[in-house]
């Protein structure tokens, strides 16, 4: 849209839909009626090279002799914005330019600090320069215009998923510049990713833990100085700071007083908390069952599922998997015991439980089914964030879950026994997945 701009680009979607209204259709189609539309544009083209083509490019900005420049790693033609700050990152201008094969110099930019794909116009991994990236990323905050606060932090969680950025930098650019964030969707993004993704390319407990300090300190800063219970913002605080905290003594206050600060906590928030306090081993079964009652729905009964799974001692993850290897139980209640089997208060887990979902899993699909196999075999659902020695064979489990849940959904399932032949034994992830 962008690069057609909006005129020419509603024109063709509107031929689309009138030429094709309560007919099949296709992508060739579409593209057809965006070329008519845009004569002046090699839509074929852009279609073949953004459609049919593999691979993710990457806009980086480079030094070269006549002044920085923006060149891609990739094939593909994109139109893209390119801004420039001072030292204090104050906005200095706006450029939009064209990035193809060749390089494309900014002159009089030498001494800026440059963000490429500013308001994130293309889809492709934008990299300033080193120096550039790491003044943006310890003060994002002082950026004024949020889509480029999101680019900046996009570009954090790029370099961070590649082990370019540890997780201990990430983090402390979390505790210091999400407490003055005030677009709610960046806030959620942030902290979501954070206690998500951002865990799991941590290598020890210690990282782990403190992932987990950082959003709650990040969380409870906000939250002393800023408690509008009507601002969204003030919502996403309150939901990390419950998520993330780390003293129960704090946390069983607040489940007491029912608010934060002011801010009354809401009917899921209350159950996070209760959550958080039993995987920190702070809360026992029977302070779960206190918070349930009969006239409960379905998602508290859930959500008081998931509290019990989390508790940190075998007792509680025995009763887990009874549940998970229960070929009755519903896909509803199997995602709440999971989320609970794998919570990561205590930064670990017994080897057992990993080692039983890396040989038990894959029988299970077959048996249950594609929606039970997508289940177990989803990142959120594995101990990749708690058990890092596991993670080679843990991808490989899922990967074979996932194989398992296509074919089942195809018809093609053949028995456990069959695969065990097909693998190759001197394979060390079918050592680990495989019973001698």
């Amino acid at each position: 849209m962008t690069w057609l701009g909006d005129e020419q680009f509603f024109a063709g979607v509107n031929t689309y839909l009138h030429r094709y209204a309560f007919a099949n259709a296709g992508l060739d189609d579409f593209v057809d009626c965006l070329a008519a539309a845009a004569p002046h544009h090699d839509v074929v083209g852009w279609a073949q090279s953004w459609l049919r083509t593999t691979g993710f490019d990457t806009i980086e900005v480079i030094d070269t002799e006549a002044g920085p420049a923006v060149r891609r790693r990739g094939s593909r033609q994109h139109s893209i914005s390119v801004v420039p700050y001072d030292d204090s990152l104050a906005l200095l201008d706006v450029r939009h330019i064209e990035v193809g094969a060749e390089p494309v110099v900014l002159p009089g930019w030498h001494d800026h600090i440059i963000l490429p794909n500013a308001h994130g116009e293309t889809f492709a991994r934008a990299e300033p320069r080193t120096q550039d990236d790491e003044m943006l990323r310890r003060q994002v905050s002082r950026v004024t215009d949020p889509i480029q606060r999101a680019q900046i932090w996009s570009n954090a969680f790029a370099r961070l998923h590649t082990r370019e950025l540890s997780p201990l930098e990430f983090f402390a650019t979390v505790e210091t510049q999400l407490p003055h964030e005030t677009e709610p969707s960046i806030v959620r993004s942030v902290i979501t990713w954070t206690l998500g993704r951002g865990l799991q390319v941590c290598r020890s407990t210690e990282e782990v833990q403190a992932g987990f300090e950082a959003v709650a300190t990040a969380c409870r800063a906000r939250l002393s100085r800023s408690t509008d219970a009507a601002d969204s913002a003030t919502t996403a605080f309150v939901d990390g700071a419950v998520r993330a905290g780390g003293d129960s003594s704090v946390l069983h206050g607040w489940h007491e007083q029912g608010h934060i600060e002011g801010v009354p906590l809401s009917v899921e928030q209350r159950w996070v908390l209760i959550w958080r306090l039993v995987e920190l081993g702070a809360g026992t079964p029977e302070f779960i069952t206190a918070n349930v009652s009969p006239e409960d729905s379905a998602q508290v009964r859930d959500w008081a599922e998931r509290a019990r799974a989390a508790a940190p001692n075998a007792h509680a993850k025995r009763a887990a998997w009874s549940v998970v290897e229960d070929e009755r139980v519903s896909n509803r209640r199997l995602r709440a015991v999971l989320d609970g089997l794998w919570s990561t208060g205590r930064g670990s887990l017994p080897a057992q439980q990993v080692t039983t979902y890396l040989t038990n899993t894959q029988g299970l699909t077959v048996r249950c089914g594609p929606g039970f196999g997508a289940l177990l075999g989803s990142c959120q659902s594995g101990p990749g964030i708690v058990f890092r020695s596991a993670a080679g064979p843990l991808r490989c489990a899922q990967r074979r879950i996932r194989t398992a849940s296509s074919e089942a959904m195809a018809g093609l399932v053949r028995r456990p026994d069959q695969r065990r032949m097909e693998r190759p034994v001197n394979d060390p992830y079918t050592r680990w997945l495989l019973p001698t």
